[in-house]
């Protein structure tokens, strides 16, 4: 579930740093510049009077681990900060992470890294994490359908990606402005698909997710499902389609394989957008409308297509998703405390402890529950809302949908405090 992650501590004492170095092979200084490492004689050098962040590495059991050292040019003292990157699957299963990785088996493998690492849970910070699953044995080619069907996340169009170490592409990834979407092959049987988040902001404010005591094997299921099912239905696949001549499937319309064409072709559909955003700025509210209407309908009728036509692996796959989460779930049973359904009652909190206020204000959480339940009326209403033009809507959907899954989590965590301390 968590594939790999990196967390930050900073300012260790001179006793951690003495027993990392002790018990791990680290090199000589190097500075990082446009993400290339340069090597350093000595800290100390005249030349090198360094303001920014020099580190030293180490490699154990396909974890990277960064020394950092600065000076600070105030007080004159120098301070220490530890970074660890690197995959938890590889790590807990000596390099190998082809297998299913559940969230009892990230947690375990995250408190035996802390141990030899002696790390405090509650000082390291997360600053990216990646949340993945492997489908095992696809049943299909999974390098043909990753070379020939997987197209974009949303709009975004899917690029090649190199596997580290080897020649030849494996797999495609969206970039985003705070993540990136990965699926690739593992062999020619195996199916990987990952979200990785490079800055965590999205994740703090949804989960409340700073550091590694916080990753618990609740919130790591409850980020799968959260997470994974949704980006992968957002992910567009021609599903087996063919658009050459002599593959099109028979008895498509030629204005249907002109849909087929037009929306499975990335720049086109960029195009759309500049056109939507030219709009915008000559405040032509009209054509705004329009190409919105007809960008909507096009696309569902693309999807259409795909679903009539296509082979659906991309259903499969997305089914595939589900089973793996919910095994982990198997693995580590949820506490009966959670979202049963829309609306929340006071039945629910009512096996809370209310003596410990420290712990739980019960008057807070039921104004947190009717806030939620508000929240989620407010959702329909701006459903149903037919004066909004259709980009009103999606912004207010997704203001309502933030405050609400703020407020949701809000109350989760006070109710499983009080549940661990009954």
């Amino acid at each position: 579930m968590v594939c790999s992650l990196t967390i930050f501590l900073k300012f260790i004492t001179q006793q951690h740093k003495k027993y990392l170095e002790e018990n791990f092979q680290f090199g000589g200084f190097f500075d990082i510049e446009n993400g290339n490492e340069i090597p350093i004689p000595t800290r100390k050098s005249k030349e090198n009077n360094y303001e920014r962040m020099i580190w030293r590495k180490a490699i154990y059991k396909n974890m990277e681990l960064l020394l950092g050292w600065k000076h600070d040019q105030l007080t004159k003292q120098e301070y220490w900060h530890l970074k660890i990157t690197g995959s938890i699957h590889k790590y807990a299963c000596d390099g190998d992470n082809s297998g299913l990785f559940t969230a009892s088996e990230a947690t375990t493998a995250l408190n035996n890294l802390c141990s030899e690492m002696k790390i405090d849970k509650s000082k390291a910070k997360i600053t990216g994490i990646e949340l993945g699953v492997n489908i095992l044995e696809a049943g299909f080619s999974v390098n043909e359908y990753c070379r020939l069907d997987l197209l974009r996340y949303k709009t975004i169009p899917f690029n090649w990606m190199a596997s580290k170490g080897k020649k030849g592409n494996i797999g495609k990834e969206a970039i985003l402005t705070h993540r990136r979407v990965k699926a690739y092959a593992k062999g020619d049987e195996i199916f990987r698909f990952e979200v990785h988040y490079d800055d965590m902001q999205d994740l703090r404010d949804l989960y409340n997710l700073f550091y590694l005591s916080d990753l618990s094997e609740k919130l790591i299921i409850k980020m799968a499902e959260d997470i994974l099912p949704v980006a992968w239905n957002e992910v567009v696949t021609l599903d087996g389609i063919r658009l050459e001549d002599n593959y099109l499937p028979k008895g498509l319309s030629k204005k249907n394989i002109d849909i087929l064409y037009k929306y499975s072709n990335s720049t086109r559909l960029l195009h759309i957008d500049d056109l939507i955003l030219e709009a915008k700025k000559n405040d032509n509210k009209k054509e705004v409308a329009r190409l919105y209407k007809e960008n909507k309908r096009y696309r569902s009728r693309f999807d259409s297509l795909i679903n009539i036509y296509g082979n659906q692996k991309h259903t499969f796959i997305f089914q595939k998703i589900i089973e793996v989460i919910n095994y982990s779930k198997e693995k580590c049973p949820l506490s009966e405390i959670g979202v049963k359904s829309n609306n929340w009652t006071k039945s629910e909190i009512s096996n809370a402890d209310r003596s410990d206020s420290e712990l739980i204000n019960y008057n807070k959480s039921e104004d947190c529950i009717t806030k939620i339940n508000k929240m989620n009326n407010k959702l329909i209403e701006v459903s149903k809302n037919k004066r909004q033009s259709v980009k009103d809507k999606k912004e207010g959907k997704e203001r309502v949908y933030q405050s609400f899954m703020k407020a949701l989590n809000l109350t989760i965590r006070k109710l499983e405090k009080a549940q661990l301390n009954n």
